[in-house]
């Protein structure tokens, strides 16, 4: 009997030994496993975040290529004539919030269409002296209007604010000058408002 009562004891501590490895290895198993998935989701995460931006930056530079011509159409005149080629662009006014806007467009076109764009945009025959700011920091190329020669023409426009309110989009002042060199066919336009 007492041999008996020996094993029953012996038994019942070796499965509580064999309950306690079991509820620990479960234990680190069930934190194993939590940290796998964490790290799963994790990955799950920053892939989907670069899959949003790279569409977003994708679709962004798919809409500047089909609209080579988009800087003209927003500064100077809409429709853009078909003889206008872009040669350079730079502005500091990306999101039209800046209270100070400059922005240098550089194009070439056919002087038929310059005529067109100067009567379209409403510009106003104006002189060199003084009358047209001359920045420093036009992109490369850039021709400031007191060198344009003696058969260069300059025009301006000026935008007055829409009303009260926030200085920002179209609620800002600034004046917009264009000039044509000698050749009649290099076009520099200026966005100004500082």
């Amino acid at each position: 009997m007492l041999s008996h009562d020996c094993s029953t004891s012996r038994q019942h501590t070796e499965s509580t030994a064999e309950e306690t490895r079991i509820r620990t290895c479960s234990r680190s198993s069930r934190t194993v496993l939590g940290l796998l998935v964490e790290k799963r989701m994790m990955r799950t995460r920053k892939i989907i975040i670069l899959t949003v931006t790279g569409g977003f930056l994708l679709l962004l530079g798919f809409a500047f290529w089909l609209a080579p011509n988009r800087p003209f159409a927003k500064y100077v005149c809409s429709p853009v004539p078909k003889s206008v080629r872009i040669i350079s662009f730079k502005s500091n006014d990306w999101l039209a919030a800046n209270p100070e806007p400059v922005c240098y467009l550089r194009f070439t076109a056919s002087a038929d269409d310059i005529a067109t764009v100067v009567r379209q945009g409403g510009f106003q025959s104006a002189s060199t002296n003084g009358s047209v700011p001359v920045p420093t920091g036009g992109p490369a190329g850039w021709l400031p209007a007191d060198q344009i020669g003696p058969k260069g023409r300059v025009y301006t426009r000026f935008h007055r604010a829409a009303g009260g309110g926030l200085g920002v989009g179209r609620n800002r002042i600034w004046s917009e000058f264009l000039w044509i060199d000698g050749t009649g066919t290099n076009v520099y336009f200026l966005l100004w408002g500082v």
